[in-house]
């Protein structure tokens, strides 16, 4: 990913490998992938979606090593709110491939060559979260000192500084991408998410999370209050998000609806061609 300012706000970028530059449409790769549907994270390793020759390294954005990649290209007002998105073919040379620990102690250190980098996006971050939460949504935030992910799942581990930054920016592109399909009526693989009938508006049940104070009450009540989250050409929107269109686009490499998702919207938007797939 990349930040840079302008005069009336922030342009960011979020660089993606481009996994369909590596595997051909109906290619015995992509039929391996459809069936795995996901990787598979495992307490002490993972069962990859694509062969570990292509996840772990040619399609990895490894330090240093030239890459193919898909870049969504965000122009963000002030306020944080989307003015344009773009999406671009691109090549890239990724100059410095952190881990959580490292970035989180780069934030913490002004010494350190992208210290500024860093700190702007986290910036930026805050402002996406704050946006977000300011219109209702729960998903990807804290309630009670209890971590959320975007579906409004329990997080069982702390998260980094660096990570919430990466998971703002990622949620950020999904949104950009979800809207600009919508726009274009796109048969893309949409991410809804709905709540059951007994659940209160979004406002409500924040504050109602945020009195129960114990992660297994908070927990007990979003299991009955949450419908899981499904995919679809039809668009629904996001309930936990709050937003009225959202997809997977960000991690093509492991999940075959981002995948399904890089075809289409890389097919229309960058080569200028028909959607490779239809709503049916």
């Amino acid at each position: 990913m990349w930040i840079e300012p302008n005069q009336s706000g922030v342009i960011i970028s979020v660089h993606i490998a481009d996994v369909t530059a590596l595997v051909p449409p109906n290619s015995q790769l992509e039929q391996q992938a459809f069936s795995r549907v996901e990787t598979r994270y495992l307490a002490t390793s993972n069962n990859p979606m694509f062969p570990r020759q292509l996840s772990e390294d040619k399609l990895s954005l490894l330090e240093d090593k030239p890459r193919w990649t898909v870049t969504i290209r965000i122009t963000l007002d002030e306020a944080a709110n989307i003015k344009k998105t773009q999406l671009l073919s691109t090549h890239l040379n990724s100059i410095k491939k952190f881990s959580y620990v490292s970035a989180d102690k780069t934030l913490n250190d002004p010494s350190q060559p992208l210290f500024q980098v860093l700190r702007y996006c986290e910036l930026w971050a805050q402002k996406l979260a704050w946006k977000r939460q300011k219109g209702g949504a729960f998903g990807q935030s804290t309630i009670a000192g209890v971590s959320l992910d975007e579906e409004g799942r329990l997080i069982e581990t702390p998260l980094y500084h660096s990570q919430k930054i990466i998971q703002e920016f990622m949620v950020l592109a999904n949104t950009a991408v979800a809207s600009l399909a919508e726009e274009h009526r796109l048969p893309i693989l949409y991410r809804n998410h709905t709540a059951s009938a007994i659940a209160p508006e979004s406002k409500l049940l924040i504050e109602t999370l945020n009195n129960l104070g114990l992660p297994e009450l908070v927990r007990q009540r979003l299991q009955s209050w949450l419908n899981p989250a499904t995919y679809s050409p039809a668009l629904v929107g996001h309930f936990a998000l709050s937003v009225g269109a959202y997809t997977h686009f960000t991690s093509p490499i492991r999940r075959f609806a981002d995948y399904i998702n890089h075809r289409v919207l890389k097919a229309v938007f960058i080569e200028q061609k028909e959607s490779p797939y239809t709503v049916e």
